[in-house]
């Protein structure tokens, strides 16, 4: 088996094939990544394909000690990011995707016990949250990124990745507490 420096190394001598490899690898964990941010199809396909242009075109940029994945998360984010800046496209979630993204979810076991409409206006009050706040709280509790991946994938110091998801759990908290007041 190749580590990440010897497989970029073979790409930018040509190994196209192997390149494949990666895109069919990192394909689908990227594309329910960027699904828990816009809840749309398209969109997602659509970044998905310029990330990996994007990493094709750079490559040889790439931190290997820090690894592919990350980098391959991160500048999927920053994509994203960027096309809704330049689209100004709407990133209201309606409650019909997020009851599709609960039912193609993998729940973890202590969620179970938890009814749907507890989960549901859980995750209402995540995507109510600032974009800084979501999106750590998405890598951390969705995609169960530890501290340091959070902080590679997001290019901030791990503290500020532990103060953010203190602070979004906090926000998250007083949300709850403030009531039933949802519409779901």
């Amino acid at each position: 088996m190749l580590d990440e420096k010897e497989i970029v190394h073979k790409i930018l001598d040509g190994d196209i094939e192997l390149f494949e490899e990666i895109v069919n690898e990192y394909k689908r964990p990227l594309f329910i990544f960027l699904y828990r941010f816009c809840f749309n199809d398209s969109l997602c396909e659509e970044i998905i394909q310029q990330t990996f242009i994007k990493a094709f075109r750079f490559l040889d940029k790439v931190d290997c000690e820090k690894g592919l994945k990350n980098w391959l998360y991160q500048i999927a984010r920053n994509t994203f990011y960027d096309t809704i800046k330049k689209e100004k496209r709407n990133n209201d979630v309606a409650m019909e995707d997020v009851e599709f993204f609960l039912a193609s979810s993998d729940i973890s076991p202590e969620c179970e016990v938890i009814n749907k409409g507890q989960i549901n206006v859980v995750i209402k009050v995540l995507y109510e949250l600032p974009d800084k706040y979501r999106e750590i709280m998405i890598l951390r509790h969705l995609e169960e990124k530890t501290y340091e991946e959070i902080s590679e994938i997001l290019d901030i110091p791990v503290n500020t990745v532990k103060i953010r998801i203190f602070r979004a759990r906090e926000k998250m908290r007083i949300r709850l507490e403030e009531g039933n007041d949802f519409e779901l």
